[in-house]
């Protein structure tokens, strides 16, 4: 392991690898704007993940399988590009990845919550107009039974 991370600091220099980029991280400058790439590539990965589950498949509708492709590839790229980092073996990029997708998943699930406790509102809403709207022998606008006239 010691090994290992030895061949990718050689003097004070971190080698990083996002498969079609790959550079030495000679300063602490590059070493943060670095970080913050790849917790911006974390959280970009969770939240695409995120897009592409709320596209519905609908019968009848096979045009929303495309944009489901496009982001499920963009987001295999993402994963790939930040398997290949965390390759490098360097523990401090290993954690700053997990911290990127931490986040990420932590936007994911306030996203969710906020978008279900939405959908609870307005149902609350639509059902307390509802019951407001009705009147005895009948449910909303619709009578029970028709109601024939003389």
């Amino acid at each position: 392991m010691i090994e290992l991370a030895k061949r990718y600091v050689l003097d004070n220099q971190i080698y990083l690898n996002l498969v079609f980029f790959s550079t030495f991280l000679k300063t602490s400058k590059q070493r943060s704007v670095a970080y913050f790439v790849l917790i911006v590539l974390g959280v970009l990965e969770r939240t695409l993940s995120l897009l592409s589950d709320l596209i519905p498949v609908a019968i009848g509708k096979p045009w929303l399988i495309v944009p489901r492709i496009i982001i499920y590839f963009v987001v295999t790229m993402l994963r790939y590009a930040l398997m290949i980092a965390i390759m490098t073996g360097y523990i401090p990029i290993f954690m700053v990845i997990v911290s990127g997708l931490a986040i990420g998943q932590l936007i994911v699930e306030v996203s969710r919550y906020l978008i279900k406790a939405r959908k609870f509102r307005m149902k609350k809403n639509i059902l307390r107009s509802d019951s407001e709207n009705t009147n005895v022998g009948s449910i909303g606008n619709s009578p029970l039974v028709d109601e024939v006239c003389c």
